[in-house]
């Protein structure tokens, strides 16, 4: 019997292609990409999960070569840009996918180039968001939060030096204290919960309380409470910097996505101080000071359109 249904499943194999001519149908020959890349290489129809590897990363540098070597440029930028996703700390693999771009006729996609976090729309609202979360928590932090020593100063009006000297020392040293809890319970939230929720959180925390704090010290022990509180509060975004910036941009782009949203509005920043230092002529130092804590629903509006990243993937192109 296992004889027999082998004869058959053989017999069946044979009358296939007799069937197909007779109603007339053909098989297709395998398409070849109008560019002249490979079909092993085409990537379009594949969704790879990608994860730390370098001895993957070194297997792509070394086929990239080869086709660097054989004139395949386009084959080989993809080869080498593969490098970048499984390890994106292995400089050859940055440095051979930059080169393998540019002898491609500008085929890939720039590799690192701050023009191309504006060119596509995804990359642009991604940068524009992130442009918005930091200047709201750089604003809150150098316009308003570094000027605790002037607030006890101005709450121990009338005390000898000595004393405000010691309180304003061991404030802000408890200010740093309550950031380094800030910024792991920030961690926590978005780890266990979502990224938007340790944002939105964070943002009217350090609006509420960087408010309570500029209008209720007034004594030493109030500085010792509510400094740390004010630290928890406008540090623990800083933390959702380092983790969420980068889950906001495609592996060509993370490094230069980051370092521009953390660092322009480090620029756009700049001017806080001066701009508070101006409102306390017009008004009260804490009037001034309450004011300017508003920055912080800035950034609690970019979360609206800010994706969440949570459980998903790194984003590529």
């Amino acid at each position: 019997m296992l004889l027999a249904a082998s004869l058959c499943a053989q017999e069946s194999a044979q009358e296939k292609p007799q069937e197909l001519k007779k109603r007339g149908e053909t098989t297709k020959p395998q398409e070849v990409d109008k560019d002249g890349l490979p079909p092993e290489e085409d990537k379009s129809l594949a969704v790879p999960v990608y994860g730390f590897n370098p001895l993957q990363a070194q297997k792509e540098i070394s086929v990239g070569n080869q086709y660097f070597k054989k004139g395949s440029f386009r084959a080989a930028a993809g080869r080498f840009e593969e490098a970048t996703k499984w390890n994106s700390g292995e400089p050859e693999a940055w440095l051979r996918a930059k080169a393998g771009a540019a002898s491609s006729g500008g085929v890939r996609s720039s590799i690192g180039s701050p023009v191309e976090l504006f060119r596509h729309p995804r990359w642009r609202k991604n940068t524009v968001i992130g442009l918005l979360l930091g200047v709201s928590g750089m604003i809150g932090l150098w316009g308003i939060g570094f000027f605790s020593p002037e607030l006890i100063s101005t709450a121990l009006r009338g005390e000898t030096q000595a004393v405000v000297d010691r309180v304003r020392g061991l404030g802000t040293a408890l200010q740093d204290v309550g950031s380094f809890f800030g910024m792991v319970t920030f961690t926590m939230i978005a780890a266990f919960l979502s990224r938007r929720i340790a944002f939105l959180g964070a943002l009217l925390l350090s609006m509420t309380v960087t408010a309570f704090v500029f209008t209720s010290l007034h004594s030493a022990s109030d500085a010792y409470w509510m400094l740390p509180m004010m630290g928890f509060a406008q540090l623990a975004v800083f933390a959702g910097y380092s983790i969420y910036f980068p889950e906001l941009f495609p592996t060509r782009l993370r490094g230069t996505g980051v370092g521009f949203c953390y660092n322009t509005v480090r620029y756009l920043a700049a001017p806080a101080p001066i701009l508070f230092g101006y409102l306390a002529t017009v008004m009260s130092f804490r009037t001034a000071a309450v004011l300017m804590s508003s920055v912080y629903l800035i950034g609690t509006v970019a979360l609206i359109w800010a994706p969440e990243t949570k459980g998903k993937p790194l984003p590529e192109d």
